[in-house]
C-alpha cells in the first residue's frame, strides 16, 4: 500500500543574538502540521503590511512562544496576522501581535470553529471591519493575563473582540481603549 508523509511537526527556533531581529515574510505561511515556533524574546515577525502571517489548516495547530508579529495584512479574507480555520488550534504564550489588518474580521486573529488560547500576551494597535483584535466564530477562545488594547473595528461590532456561539473565558486580561 502506499502511505503519505505524515504532517510536519517540530519547533522552530531562532539565533540572532539578545536584540529584537525583524524578519520580513513576503507570503503567509501555512500550517498544516503541528507547530512550534519560539522567538526566545529577540524575533519580530513582520507581514510589511503586505501579507498574513500564519494559515492554520483544519486539524493543524500552532504554538508561538516569546514571539512579535506585526505588520499582518489581509486585504480580502480574515485574520490580518493570523486566520485559523475548523478543527485548527492556536496557542499564543508570552508574545504580542500589533499593527496587523483585516479589510473583513480580525486584525489580529480570525478563527471559525477553532480553539485559540492566549496567555501572558498583549494584542495591540490591530484593525479590521469587525473585531478589530479578534474575530471567533464558534469553537473555544481562551484568554488569560493578556492585555486588549487600541484596537479597532472600522464597520462594525467588537474593538477588542468579535466573538459570537463560542465557549469564551477571560481571565485577569484587560480590555482597554478599544
Amino acid at each position: 500500500s502506499i502511505q503519505s508523509d505524515p504532517a510536519p511537526e517540530g519547533t522552530i527556533t531562532f539565533n540572532c543574538g539578545l536584540a529584537n531581529t525583524t524578519i520580513e515574510l513576503t507570503s503567509s505561511k501555512l500550517i498544516i502540521g503541528r507547530i512550534t515556533i519560539d522567538g526566545g524574546g529577540a524575533v519580530v515577525l513582520s507581514g510589511i503590511r503586505a501579507t498574513q502571517l500564519f494559515e492554520v489548516k483544519s486539524d493543524a495547530s500552532l504554538a508561538l512562544n516569546n514571539i512579535i508579529l506585526e505588520k499582518g495584512l489581509n486585504g480580502t479574507g480574515n485574520g490580518g496576522a493570523i486566520n485559523v480555520n475548523e478543527n485548527g488550534s492556536l496557542s499564543i504564550l508570552q508574545s504580542t501581535i500589533r499593527q496587523s489588518r483585516s479589510l473583513a474580521s480580525g486584525g489580529a486573529i480570525h478563527s471559525y470553529l477553532g480553539s485559540v488560547t492566549i496567555t501572558s500576551s498583549t494584542l495591540e494597535d490591530n484593525e479590521a471591519a469587525y473585531g478589530g483584535a479578534i474575530a471567533h466564530n464558534g469553537g473555544t477562545l481562551l484568554l488569560s493575563d493578556t492585555q486588549v488594547l487600541r484596537n479597532f473595528a472600522t464597520t462594525g461590532d467588537g474593538g477588542g473582540a468579535q466573538v459570537w456561539n463560542a465557549d469564551s473565558t477571560f481571565t485577569f486580561t484587560s480590555f482597554d481603549s478599544n
